[in-house]
């Protein structure tokens, strides 16, 4: 996995690309925190590499949900 963790998507289909960046778009007008979700709606839109999104996500506090 890790691999490709540089690839770029552009001219191929990734499943659920759409759905990510509306479900994140979508949980911000509401004000709910989805990280994971903020991050492969990112990645998959070009504007995060995989590597940040990891380091972003590991490095947040813990808390209980």
């Amino acid at each position: 996995f890790l691999e490709d963790a540089g690839r770029t998507f552009r001219d191929e289909l990734v499943e659920g690309a759409f759905a990510a960046s509306v479900a994140a778009d979508v949980a911000r007008q509401l004000g709910v925190d989805m990280p994971v979700t903020e991050a492969v709606a990112a990645i998959i839109d070009g504007k995060m590499d995989v590597k940040t999104a990891l380091e972003q996500l590991m490095s947040r506090p813990i808390t209980q949900e």
